[in-house]
């Protein structure tokens, strides 16, 4: 089964996170590259045609990631990275999503829902 482009884009947000939080953060200093990873790859989560709220997080990741981190502020922004990204992670998210109201999409006012 092909996978969404919402799906490969998340997975490859979270790969870097996963990687770098395991066995409690043991490998987080060893994780390349990890704020221009993760600042380019939530930058294209956040491009894809998604609701906005996962826009919103897709861009608050990036900004987390922008400049680069170290030690505890950097544990710390994975954390936090690792939680804003959870309610995306859930297995009925993308079905939640599709079954919201198409009004709640950008440009899409009462009279396009009504008829769509």
């Amino acid at each position: 089964m092909l996978a969404l482009p919402f799906e490969t884009a998340l997975a490859a947000l979270l790969e870097p996170f996963e990687r770098a939080a395991a066995d409690d953060f043991a490998r987080l200093a060893s994780v390349g590259d990890l704020e221009s990873r993760v600042a380019q790859q939530a930058a294209h989560l956040a491009a894809l045609s998604i609701p906005p709220d996962a826009q919103r997080i897709a861009l608050r990741v990036r900004a987390h990631f922008e400049t680069p981190l170290s030690g505890d502020a950097r544990r710390k922004a994975v954390g936090d990275a690792l939680e804003w990204l959870a309610p995306l992670r859930t297995d009925d998210w993308a079905d939640t999503a599709l079954a919201r109201n198409v009004s709640t999409l950008p440009g899409v006012g009462p009279r396009r829902a009504e008829a769509l």
